[in-house]
């Protein structure tokens, strides 16, 4: 144990304060989580080269104390080099309870956040070495490298 201040020893350190994240929601008020309570239990990734003008996420998130609770959300970043600045776009679904056998509704979350975040994608490329292609098209990419990450079902034959 550390000696107080007042007879020479080293104060305690101050405990660092926890990780938080407020998450963007579709049609409704965003939620703040603390990250260590929510770890991520897939996340699906789409960019170009290193990232630098496009970054597409899908990301599952299950909260550590009550399993049945989940949040899906995405976002979007895209770079178009004009002066205007980058487009971004951010959609999500908190889900209060989805029990052990119920993994389809997940999945039809994550679905369905992907279709809502490409309905917010407005982008056709800009004077990017894109120009003119429809940026929609590669939320299907982070999608899919999302569902990668869950764990797998055990069929039983």
């Amino acid at each position: 144990m550390l000696a107080k201040p007042e007879e020479g020893g080293v104060p305690a350190p101050a405990p660092t304060p926890a990780k938080r994240r407020t998450i963007s929601l579709t049609s409704r008020a965003p939620i703040e989580i603390i990250e260590d309570e929510w770890p991520e239990i897939a996340v699906g990734i789409y960019g170009d080269d290193a990232g630098e003008h496009l970054e597409i996420t899908v990301r599952v998130r299950r909260c550590r104390r009550q399993s049945w609770r989940y949040i899906v959300y995405a976002t979007y970043w895209y770079d178009t080099l004009a002066d205007e600045g980058p487009e971004t776009a951010r959609c999500g679904r908190y889900l209060p309870c989805i029990a052990v056998d119920e993994e389809p509704k997940l999945w039809e979350a994550i679905r369905e956040t992907g279709d809502e975040l490409r309905e917010r994608i407005m982008s056709k490329g800009g004077s990017h070495p894109n120009a003119g292609v429809d940026m929609r098209q590669f939320v299907v990419y982070a999608v899919d490298r999302c569902f990668e990450k869950l764990t797998p079902i055990a069929l039983k034959g």
